[in-house]
């Protein structure tokens, strides 16, 4: 990621643990509000 965006290398080092990358297969989340019904995303 920090190859990616290298104006990020500024405020994170590789190798100092405070990040984290997740990767979800066949995920799905609910975005719910009072104004609208719930918005059901699948990635």
């Amino acid at each position: 990621m920090l190859d990616a965006y290298p104006e990020l290398k500024k405020m994170y080092a590789a190798d100092e643990g405070s990040t984290e990358v997740l990767y979800f297969k066949n995920g799905v989340a609910t975005i719910s509000a009072f104004t609208h019904e719930p918005e059901v995303i699948k990635f």
